[in-house]
Parts: C-alpha cells; sequence; structure tokens
C-alpha cells in the first residue's frame, strides 16, 4: 500500500512537472479599438498610448507573470468602425513575461489606422466571437483559455451594423466571460 501511495505521488509529480499542452492560457484577451469617423486622431492616439502605457506597467506586467504559471495570457488586437470593416491589427500573442508585454506594447504603437467611418460595435464584437477568419475569432485562435474576455472601446453611438446588445448577448452564449466597454469622452476615459 505504501509502495502504491509511493508510486501514485511520484506520477502525480511527473505530470505536474511537465509543462501546460500548447495552447492552454488563463486569460484570452480580445483588445477592440474604435477607429469610426467619431474618433479623431487625438482619441486614436489616446487609446493605443493607452494600452501600450498598460502593457508596460509593472502591474500589468505582474498580473501577466502571476497567470504565466497557467498558460500565460492570449491577447490581439481589433480595429473596428463600420458594420463591414473590421481588421484583426496584431495577432493573438501568448504573453507570460514582462518582455512579451514590452513587444506587445511595441507592436501596440506600431499599428496604422485602417478606417475612418461609421460607428458599429456590435459588428466588432460579432466579429472578434464568430470570425470564419483563422486566427482571429476568441473562439479559434489557438488557445484554449479559462477566462474570455472582450474590451471594446470606443466614443460613439452606434450607427452601422448589428445591434449591439444581440452581439453582447450572442457572445456571452457563446462562452465569452466578460465583455467591458471602455468609453472615451473627448481626451479621457469616461468611467
Amino acid at each position: 500500500m505504501r509502495l502504491v501511495r509511493h508510486v501514485l505521488v511520484a506520477g502525480l509529480a511527473i505530470l505536474l512537472a511537465q509543462p501546460l499542452r500548447a495552447g492552454v492560457v488563463n486569460i484570452e484577451l480580445a483588445l477592440l479599438v474604435d477607429v469610426s469617423g467619431s474618433v479623431d486622431a487625438s482619441e486614436f492616439d489616446l487609446q493605443m498610448q493607452g494600452y501600450a502605457n498598460a502593457f508596460r506597467s509593472t502591474e500589468i506586467q505582474n498580473l501577466i507573470v502571476g497567470n504565466a504559471a497557467y498558460g500565460g495570457v492570449a491577447v490581439n488586437m481589433v480595429l473596428w468602425s463600420s458594420g463591414s470593416q473590421q481588421s484583426q491589427v496584431i495577432d493573438w500573442t501568448l504573453l507570460t513575461t514582462p518582455q512579451d508585454a514590452d513587444d506587445f506594447a511595441t507592436l501596440i504603437e506600431g499599428v496604422s489606422r485602417p478606417y475612418n467611418d461609421l460607428t458599429a460595435p456590435g459588428s466588432a464584437i460579432q466579429f472578434a466571437t464568430t470570425s470564419n477568419i483563422a486566427g482571429v475569432s476568441i473562439f479559434n485562435n489557438g488557445f484554449t483559455g479559462t477566462t474570455l474576455i472582450v474590451d471594446v472601446s470606443g466614443d460613439g453611438v452606434a450607427n452601422s451594423g448589428i445591434n449591439t446588445s444581440s452581439a453582447r448577448n450572442a457572445a456571452l452564449l457563446a462562452g465569452v466571460d466578460r465583455i467591458n466597454g471602455l468609453a472615451i469622452g473627448g481626451q479621457s476615459l469616461v468611467t
């Protein structure tokens, strides 16, 4: 009996010492950034520099390192405007170290604005959660996350695309755990 217990403990120790399966992460985070016509150049810069600064902050980097033992954090960035204007500008990226976060911030700073049209947050949510383009949707990106989060930043009222509430409800029903709205008001974040 004692031998069996030692074998089980040793076997468990070996299993726990193995790296997590490729693609298993603690958090999947989709960043959806409004680049519609209501977002002027300074608001676009505010959003992009805000995200870059966040990934360079000690607080966020400590959270990323804390999640590394559970597979890390997978994050992407989508810029959106009208109902048919969404583009993944940074592919899904695994973050486990402060250097990974710094590198992601550098990628953010290199992003150019592709659109400047109507405002369709519902279509952006739908794109990020149901896109048929390989590697874009939070559900077909090569990662399996424990917690799925979508952050939507923007400053305007929906005037294009699918209904925002319907897109939100469909995403939550499909398995997204949380959708955060980051409202931009002039030169600041509105809470």
